[in-house]
């Protein structure tokens, strides 16, 4: 998982106190299913950066996520 690979480690941790930090700023943060909401924003905050990524509902979609 690119989350985990060290050249991509630094940019993840960024993004995802990004995308956090908006979610508080606009009231997403910490409802029901918000993790989608995350998940959407941290795709295309990423692929602004130019890494693909997938989300967990992407990679396992018989699972679901609250």
């Amino acid at each position: 998982p690119k989350e985990i690979d060290p050249k991509f480690e630094a940019v993840f941790k960024e993004v995802g106190r990004e995308v956090e930090a908006k979610m508080k700023a606009d009231g997403t943060a910490g409802h029901f299913g918000s993790c989608h909401t995350f998940w959407r924003r941290q795709k295309e905050a990423l692929k602004q950066r130019g890494i693909e990524w997938r989300s967990p509902p992407e990679l396992n979609p018989n699972t679901n996520y609250d």
